[in-house]
C-alpha cells in the first residue's frame, strides 16, 4: 500500500521554506508520541581521510539506495513501514520509488509524506482498516 499525498494549490507559501530535516523530526516526535517503533536512515557517502593520511576513501551510510528517510513498524500487524520525506514540492527519485516498489512487492507500506499530518492521515486511515 502506498500513499503520495500532494500539496493542495494555494497552500501558505511559507510551507516552502521548510526544509525535509524539519519535516523528518516533526515525524519521528509523532511517532514516538504514538509509541510507533521508528528510526532515521542516513543515506549517502562522505569521504574519509585515516589520520595517518593515505588515500581518501568514500564510505556509504547504508546499503540500499533509495532508501526512506525513516523506517518503523506498524504496531498492529508488525508490519514494515517506509516513510520518504519530501519538502512541498520535492518528488522521488527513480531509486525511491524502486524502493518504495520492493517494499509492497513484500508485503511492507510505503508512504510519501510533505508534512506531519500526511503521516497523521495514514495512521488515522491505518487505524480504521484495523
Amino acid at each position: 500500500m502506498r500513499l503520495v499525498l500532494r500539496k493542495m494549490k494555494g497552500c501558505c507559501d511559507m510551507a516552502q521554506s521548510i526544509q525535509e530535516k524539519q519535516i523528518q523530526k516533526q515525524i519521528l516526535q509523532y511517532l514516538s508520541m504514538k509509541g510507533i517503533f521508528a528510526i532515521r536512515v542516513n543515506s549517502g557517502a562522505t569521504q574519509i581521510t585515516s589520520e595517518k593520511g593515505g588515500k581518501p576513501r568514500y564510505v556509504r551510510f547504508n546499503s540500499a539506495t533509495g532508501c526512506s528517510d525513516i523506517i518503523a513498524i506498524w504496531p498492529k500487524s508488525g508490519r514494515f513501514l517506509a516513510i520518504e520525506v519530501k519538502r512541498p514540492g520535492g518528488r522521488l527519485t527513480p531509486e525511491q520509488k524502486q524502493f518504495q516498489e520492493r517494499v509492497e512487492s513484500s508485503k511492507g507500506m510505503a508512504i510519501v509524506c510533505y508534512s506531519v499530518d500526511d503521516l497523521i492521515s495514514f495512521l488515522d486511515s491505518m487505524e480504521r482498516l484495523s
